[in-house]
């Protein structure tokens, strides 16, 4: 049982956590409450993310709600 039900979990739980560590400045990122946005500052417990260039609309959100990382943002 614990082949079939817990290590594929610890296993996905690590990879997430792993995913969540490595978000750092200039990466778009989606939030459990559907936000996409680019990190502008990372910190040990939350990032702060630009979601509008033009109004300048920034903000903090905690890591654990980063839900994936969409990639570098190049502009």
């Amino acid at each position: 049982m614990y082949l079939l039900v817990f290590r594929p979990q610890r296993k996905r739980e690590a990879e997430r956590k792993a995913m969540i560590a490595a978000v750092k400045k200039n990466d778009r990122i989606l939030t459990s409450g559907g936000i996409i946005g680019t990190v502008t500052h990372a910190r040990d417990e939350d990032v702060t993310i630009r979601i509008d260039d033009e109004k300048n609309v920034r903000i903090k959100v905690s890591r654990q709600f980063i839900t994936s990382v969409l990639g570098k943002d190049e502009g």
